[in-house]
């Protein structure tokens, strides 16, 4: 539809929506698949979607996670086709209300076409698309270790999904090879539709193309975390990045590990409602909890591998507002200067590429380095009637504190053998800056 008959649609739908809740709404954020209505005044907050197809449960959670963190107090929610049994699940679990029927259909502007005037569809060459397909079935491959990979072909659709089930026939992962020359938002939107029926969230949900991609598309794709990769994007070294990022994610679980922490299963809702907004711009994510007390950890891999400023203040921001104290980023190969700069100031750990992304301690030549509690600390001190001033000093950035978690001013005890027992306190880096923001 034309700009302006959209402009009418979204008045249409403001004021049907007014009227069935008799309070007056104004409009909020406006997407290619749903209209958001607000009354501040009141608290009151409508999502509608736009009547092509049902609302999924991911749509649904998306509004869920929209309430906590705005804190809002009456939500609700409204489609001409109702929702899905999962949507309308997830819905039962909360306090927002559904509203279903209520009329909403678009202006149709579009004069039929006549079958002189169509036009075939067009297709990717059978060349390129047995390119994409093996492209999709080694990154799957590679990403997941003694899990069957298969081929399935719709022709008729006009896709051939590359899937990774696992022993319980569970879809662990999926890339869905698109064999149009170009990607719209049909397209996305199918593909969500089938990922909302898996029984579990998958690691890998992406779109493969070797033409162009609407901007709705983008859009789309953003809001449902499916990936939409080009063949020129992922090029020849995605075997190579990939076992890059699945070594430095079996890292990242031996490190957080080392430092007390249980990570987290992707399934963990903890993934879903937190990181819902983030996961599919900033890279991969690994959350770890402590099995004594509420609080976490997460671990960033970003997609970039040049990790800038932008990056490492998107991530504060996760962190604060998921009440997340403790965040590391481990870079696939190095921060700009600001970059480092950024972290320093914020708090948050960074690793570089040549950090040893293993259990350095499993090493013959690492003795075993062990945090002190405030107390163990105190007790040292008095027992040798010393201060920290006058213990050896290690740097924050040595890799075997990095994995400790350490941070300056804490003491280390480093154990050799049972009658080598040594101490020292940890102390600044050089790259740690103590410039105060502007």
């Amino acid at each position: 539809m034309s700009k302006q008959q959209d402009k009418e649609y979204r008045e249409k739908i403001r004021k049907t929506i007014s009227e069935k809740l008799g309070v007056e709404l104004t409009l909020g954020q406006i997407k290619p698949s749903y209209t958001d209505l607000e009354n501040k005044e009141k608290g009151i907050y409508v999502r509608v979607f736009h009547p092509t197809r049902r609302p999924s449960k991911r749509e649904i959670d998306f509004v869920i996670n929209l309430k906590k963190k705005k804190k809002l107090d009456k939500v609700y929610v409204a489609s001409t086709l109702g929702f899905s049994e999962s949507a309308k699940k997830s819905l039962e679990e909360t306090n927002i209300q559904a509203i279903e029927d209520v009329e909403l259909e678009p202006p149709q502007d579009r004069p039929e076409t006549t079958s002189k005037a169509k036009k075939a569809k067009k297709r990717i060459s059978k060349k390129e698309e047995a390119s994409l397909v093996k492209r999709a079935r080694k990154i799957l491959e590679n990403y997941f270790k003694n899990v069957a990979v298969s081929e399935k072909k719709y022709e008729s659709k006009g896709y051939i999904d590359i899937e990774a089930r696992g022993p319980d026939s569970n879809l662990k992962g999926v890339i869905r090879v698109i064999l149009s020359p170009s990607v719209g938002v049909r397209d996305v939107r199918n593909f969500n539709e089938y990922l909302e029926m898996q029984s579990e969230p998958t690691s890998i949900a992406a779109l493969l193309t070797v033409g162009k991609v609407s901007p709705n598309a983008k859009l789309e794709a953003k809001e449902y975390e499916i990936e939409i990769m080009s063949a020129e994007e992922i090029g020849e070294d995605t075997v190579a990045q990939t076992k890059l990022k699945e070594r430095l994610i079996s890292g990242a679980k031996q490190m957080v590990k080392r430092m007390g922490y249980e990570p987290l299963p992707l399934s963990d809702k903890v993934y879903r409602e937190g990181l819902k907004t983030y996961s599919s711009t900033l890279g991969d994510f690994l959350i770890a909890k402590d099995p004594k007390e509420d609080k976490y950890i997460v671990v960033l891999i970003p997609a970039e591998e040049i990790v800038r400023v932008a990056t490492i203040r998107e991530f504060k921001k996760l962190l604060e507002e998921n009440n997340f104290k403790h965040g590391m980023i481990i870079a696939r190969k190095k921060f700009t200067y600001t970059a480092v700069r950024e972290a320093s100031l914020n708090n948050l750990q960074i690793l570089e590429k040549n950090h040893p992304v293993f259990d350095i301690y499993k090493h013959e030549l690492v003795p075993l380095h062990e945090l002190l509690t405030p107390q163990e600390e105190k007790e040292l001190l008095e027992k040798y009637s010393t201060t920290k001033d006058f213990l050896p000093k290690i740097k924050e950035d040595d890799p075997a504190i990095k994995v400790l978690g350490g941070r300056p001013g804490q003491v280390v005890r480093i154990v050799r053998s049972e009658d080598a027992v040594s101490y020292r306190v940890i102390i600044p880096s050089q790259r740690t800056f103590i410039t105060k923001k502007d």
